[in-house]
């Protein structure tokens, strides 16, 4: 049976704790539908929140793993791109080597070819030193460390991608160090790009169709060289590639998983917000309620 007390009002009591848990829900709710967070401090979930804290850092670690991948890809892009151009550059100079070789051409139309294969020469030798990416040069083979961060732990070994062989190879001046077009020690046809062609006297040294058949061969040897460099490159292009989806694929997942423990449930959290206010508003009328009751008992007394 209720009995009415002067001193300790404890139906009041009572109703004002109620009215305070439901307060506080609801101030909760409002909070995670306003962050779109469950967790927001470790208060709410100490083992959620330690484990979303973990997951973020290997989110934002993939997230740059992947980019370093892409940028990987669009370095080796770059150097194939190159080499594509220079392949193109010595089937010219085949294609007039070709035409030079037939006895049937003057003396003056082999010095013709003979120029323009020195300007496609030259154009060679330029791309090879000046070709860049983010200031390193990639086709002069002076790269001596490219690995490529593809994982988020230390160890080098599994977390990294080394484009330093393939880069190193991808030196392509005329010289037997490059793509062997020229040597100065006499093995090739021509010794120099003055022995191509010499812009100070306007003679070449490739006079006779025999020469320019020699010279052939040599080409057909630094198109073999610059074929084979491409597919080096594209094959870790692709790896690089590959990486990168696979970093995506895991990025996603762990997303995903990130989301499922941190995230709030928009659906779930209206409902909770909803029977959070009903009860609060229920606890506001009764406390109301009994506040008069009381105050109706104190004054029967006082009449």
């Amino acid at each position: 049976m209720a009995v009415a007390n002067i001193n300790t009002n404890i139906s009041s009591l009572r109703a004002v704790y109620q009215m305070n848990l439901s307060t506080k829900a609801t101030s909760r709710t409002f909070e995670q539908l306003t962050t779109g967070y469950r967790v927001n401090r470790a208060s709410d979930d100490p083992v959620g929140y330690a484990t979303a804290v973990a997951m973020k850092q290997d989110l934002r670690s993939i997230r740059q793993a992947n980019i370093n991948a892409e940028t990987g890809v669009n370095i080796l892009g770059t150097a194939e791109s190159t080499l594509g151009t220079i392949q193109d550059h010595l089937q010219r100079m085949r294609e007039l080597a070709v035409q030079a070789a037939s006895d049937t051409q003057s003396a003056s139309a082999r010095i013709a070819a003979a120029m323009e294969i020195r300007t496609l020469a030259d154009e060679i030798n330029r791309l090879a030193s000046s070709s860049e990416f983010n200031g390193q040069k990639l086709m002069d083979g002076t790269v001596t460390n490219a690995l490529v961060q593809v994982g988020t732990r230390t160890l080098a070994a599994g977390n990294t991608v080394d484009l330093t062989s393939a880069m190193q190879q991808a030196n392509t001046d005329l010289t037997g160090g490059g793509i062997g077009l020229i040597d100065s020690g006499g093995t090739l046809t021509v010794n120099s790009l003055n022995s191509i062609y010499n812009p100070a006297t306007g003679t070449t040294a490739l006079t006779t169709g025999a020469l320019f058949r020699s010279f052939m061969n040599d080409i057909d040897g630094a198109l073999q060289v610059v074929s084979n460099r491409r597919g080096i490159i594209g094959a870790l292009e692709n790896r690089l590639q590959g990486v990168a989806t696979n970093l995506g694929v895991y990025e996603e997942s762990l997303s995903a998983a990130h989301s499922a423990i941190r995230d709030v449930d928009i659906a779930r959290a209206s409902s909770e917000l909803t029977q959070n206010q009903v009860k609060q508003n229920v606890a506001q009328s009764v406390l109301s309620q009994i506040n008069q009751f009381d105050a109706s008992v104190v004054q029967k007394l006082l009449s």
